[in-house]
């Protein structure tokens, strides 16, 4: 939406003055893949969310304008901000000149939500494979969208771990952090692959047709300008993060998820 916070919050308030629909062009929250995934999360199929990470890695164009982390990361950051419904509370970053040049060519961020999941997004445009991933591990159920993978973009695993009472545990099935080592034992379940069929559009066809209904109807855009100012906002704290070698950098928590509505 912007380079910066400020200006992202200045075209929202700008938008709402003159009674225009802003909406940001993050086209992979048009895609079916992606909001078929993303019913299975808010719908539980995949149990309790531990953590998801993705990737979006190739030997492409590297650019000499913006690094990685700009170039790539606010599709990530949106998709996961989509997936999950929740913003960040901490950020931490790397970032590497691999080239040496003036620009970093690779990122790692870790983001940490308040219900406890972890994501991490590997950023890079010197890689040998192009890989566009996002993996989601829940409790029950396992879940990757491979945006390269025309036939079988989403494929769910019936995967998990579940936790054993052990003898004296009380014949509970539930891991509690105050028991102790000897008290329960972890299986790994390996189940059924479910690959859903995907009837799927192209994704900026529905992303423009979407953004037309919006202005026609004065309906909300599914990435409006709240939710691009949440991903320029993530960038900010990641780049501060990077720049103090990695330190977490604390999201300042708004009265409103941008994403939620």
């Amino acid at each position: 939406l912007a380079l910066s916070t400020a200006d992202c919050e200045g075209l929202c308030a700008l938008a709402d003055e003159t009674s225009r629909t802003l909406m940001v062009g993050h086209t992979f929250i048009y895609s079916e893949p992606v909001n078929m995934l993303r019913d299975y999360v808010s719908e539980g199929q995949l149990g309790e969310l531990l953590y998801v990470y993705g990737q979006r890695v190739n030997l492409g164009v590297i650019r000499e304008d913006l690094n990685a982390l700009w170039n790539f990361g606010p599709h990530d950051v949106s998709i996961l901000l989509y997936l999950l419904g929740e913003r960040p509370v901490r950020v931490s970053a790397r970032q590497f000149p691999v080239l040496n040049r003036r620009l970093e060519d690779v990122a790692f961020l870790v983001l940490e939500f308040p219900s406890g999941v972890v994501g991490h997004i590997h950023e890079s445009w010197l890689d040998p494979r192009k890989i566009r991933q996002f993996t989601v591990v829940g409790d029950r159920k396992m879940a990757v969208y491979d945006d390269t993978d025309p036939e079988s973009p989403l494929r769910i695993y019936d995967k998990g771990v579940t936790s054993l009472p052990q003898p004296g545990a009380g014949g509970s099935h539930a891991l509690r952090p105050e028991e102790g080592f000897g008290e329960f034992k972890l299986e790994v379940r390996a189940g059924d692959l479910l690959i859903p069929r995907v009837n799927a559009r192209e994704p900026l066809r529905v992303e423009i047709e979407h953004f037309a209904h919006c202005i026609s109807s004065g309906d909300r855009p599914r990435t409006d300008g709240r939710h691009g100012t949440e991903v320029v906002e993530i960038l900010e704290a990641a780049e501060r993060s990077a720049a103090a070698g990695g330190q977490a950098v604390e999201i300042e928590r708004r009265d409103a998820f941008a994403g939620s509505g």
